[in-house]
């Protein structure tokens, strides 16, 4: 198909050159990459890249404040290789302090020319999802041990050991009679299993 319009002609180099996904309905953007290679003439450092991944991680969640903390991802073995223009960051989602399990977000600037090359958010807006949390525990740790504890069970068993000249170890191993635990729901201390009873 023939573009017909000035506009039309821009729309299509630029879909050439960044591929992206926004959420039908948020209009937020859910990640982008910048397929072109884009070089310029800076020689930015980890502090000007960290100083800048933060600034644009403000601007596409502005609302989710100190929520958002840096996990120290920065010194893998693509931002120690100077031949790759990138910093790649990887943050994630803290609620009052304590890890969400909502996935990460990533961004890679580029040294050259300090733009993002790369974002990949969240899969949904947490915002309100986080503004219905609860903030504090029904019940204290100790009290989410003993029901744990309690569930634990252990059962007499030879095991092989890894060593095949050494043969086979009798030891106690832990089961879940009732189903293994995968947590303790810390409002009102119910086991949330991760599957069927384990026979013993």
């Amino acid at each position: 198909m023939q573009v017909k319009t000035l506009e039309g002609l821009f729309r299509k180099k630029l879909e050439a050159a960044v591929k992206a996904e926004l959420d039908k309905a948020t209009g937020l953007v859910k990640w982008f990459i910048w397929v072109d290679e884009r070089k310029g003439e800076l020689s930015l450092g980890h502090p000007d890249c960290r100083e800048r991944a933060l600034a644009f991680l403000a601007r596409m969640l502005p609302k989710m404040g100190q929520q958002v903390e840096l996990l120290e991802y920065n010194y893998t073995e693509e931002n120690t290789d100077k031949s790759n223009p990138g910093e790649l960051f990887r943050f994630e989602i803290r609620v009052n302090g304590l890890w969400a399990d909502v996935g990460f977000v990533t961004i890679r600037v580029n040294r050259t020319t300090g733009w993002i090359d790369v974002y990949q958010g969240l899969d949904f807006d947490l915002t309100p999802v986080v503004e219905k949390l609860p903030m504090r525990a029904g019940i204290s740790a100790e009290e989410a041990l003993v029901r744990y504890s309690a569930e634990l069970d252990v059962k007499l068993e030879w095991h092989r050991d890894s060593d095949l000249n050494q043969g086979y170890t009798l030891v106690y191993k832990p089961y879940f009679p009732r189903g293994e635990v995968r947590f303790v729901d810390a409002l009102d201390g119910r086991m949330i299993r991760l599957c069927e009873p384990q026979l013993a």
